[in-house]
């Protein structure tokens, strides 16, 4: 296959063989990395200074800039998809429990979230705090009225004491 090649384009031809090879393996890893969008933005600067000082002549910046707005944008779906679960819901109607659990799972948020919805969610955490606060003093309030006299004079000696 390389008879009647020269030397020098046989060296050039393995030399670009190589940069592809190199190139496909690490837009391979781009494109599959995990779900983190610092991490993406970090893995997209690192790749194009890596390329835009090689020393071939092949321009590979359209390349990493199509894999890199592929990425963002799937990103952007899963960070819809999540704020659909957890930001858009009712909370006033969730029971406290529910609202436990709901604070529980947002604790570990995924590295695909826009610093919109983080920003979104510290909103969404306030209004479920105070949204707790209210159910469980509506609900002492409701055990209270339903003590008669007596249990409620026990009830105030008791907490006197304390």
């Amino acid at each position: 296959m390389n008879a009647g090649v020269p030397a020098n384009d046989r060296d050039d031809f393995e030399s670009l063989r190589n940069f592809i090879d190199g190139f496909c393996t690490d837009a391979d890893l781009f494109y599959r990395m995990d779900d983190d969008r610092h991490l993406l933005q970090e893995t997209y600067d690192q790749y194009c200074k890596k390329y835009e000082t090689s020393d071939a002549d092949v321009d590979v910046k359209p390349l990493l800039d199509k894999i890199y707005s592929t990425r963002v944008n799937q990103l952007n779906n899963l960070d819809k998809q999540w704020k659909k679960k957890y930001l858009e819901q009712n909370f006033p109607r969730l029971t406290v429990e529910q609202l436990k659990n709901w604070k529980e799972e947002v604790v570990r948020m995924p590295g695909y979230l826009t610093s919109e919805t983080i920003a979104q969610i510290e909103s969404t955490a306030a209004t479920v705090n105070a949204l707790l606060i209210r159910k469980k003093v509506d609900y002492i309030v409701s055990l209270i009225n339903d003590l008669n006299a007596g249990e409620r004079k026990e009830l105030l000696k008791s907490l006197s004491q304390n």
